[in-house]
């Protein structure tokens, strides 16, 4: 059989249709136990929708997102919605960890996450060019073995949009954030009272990391060199219309 092409453009718009009206709303803790069964049994094009609380234990952090194009967000923003990672020092607990090449239609959103830690990214780590989209989101009270007490980004060109980074803490680098062979689009975000005992109270771009930073606020955070910002090994930072002040 031999379609025309208008045969083939109503195929198309068929199964464009078929696809957006067929995305589901995956409601936690009322249809779903935990964030990740939500994702779990999500599909692309869904949407995993947390209602207000505060999340904790297996299930509730150290969350995937399993490549999908899906959006996890909280129902009436961060204030109301926490992701409370409840780790310390003998038990290592994140956010999220994401790392099966999501894209920029993956999305998280609305969240609280706090309470983090792990060798790298307290609060989310991005790897193996995993670049979903985070937006909205309060990272805060996370803290790293080494690098991204906030956010690690490796291999990563994630967009980070409207978050706020307050009291987050590395060891090596990064007390905010941490960019490697990466290049993640920020903006809208503000780095508050972040801390680190090397380099980059704030922001840390070293091995090729290439950040852009845009209407950024980065203020009062602290670091051994690169109060506010540090860039290092062949890494460039990008900024325009940022406020860097008071960092020590």
């Amino acid at each position: 059989m031999i379609l025309s092409k208008t045969g083939l453009m109503c195929i198309l718009l068929f199964c464009i249709f078929y696809q957006s009206t067929n995305s589901a709303t995956l409601r936690v803790p009322s249809e779903y136990p935990t964030i990740q069964a939500g994702i779990n049994a999500a599909s692309h094009g869904d949407t995993v929708l947390v209602a207000k609380g505060t999340y904790t234990g297996n299930g509730n952090r150290d969350i995937q997102l399993k490549g999908k194009a899906i959006t996890v967000r909280s129902e009436n923003g961060y204030e109301d919605c926490i992701i409370d990672c409840q780790a310390d020092a003998a038990t290592f607990h994140r956010g999220f960890k994401i790392v099966a090449r999501e894209e920029n239609d993956t999305v998280i959103q609305g969240f609280t996450i706090t309470n983090g830690k792990h060798e790298d990214g307290g609060a989310i780590y991005l790897g193996n060019r995993a670049s979903p989209s985070i937006i909205g989101c309060l990272i805060t009270g996370n803290s790293a073995e080494s690098n991204g007490g906030g956010i690690r980004f490796y291999r990563s060109s994630a967009r980070v949009l409207d978050c706020t980074f307050t009291d987050n803490f590395s060891l090596y680098g990064g007390g905010g954030l941490y960019c490697s062979s990466s290049s993640p689009y920020i903006a809208g975000c503000t780095f508050l009272t972040n801390a680190t005992q090397k380099e980059g109270g704030a922001v840390c771009a070293a091995h090729e990391g290439n950040p852009t930073l845009i209407n950024c606020q980065i203020i009062d955070n602290f670091a051994k060199s690169g109060g506010g910002i540090a860039s290092m090994n062949f890494s460039y930072v990008t900024m325009a219309h940022c406020i860097v002040s008071n960092n020590s």
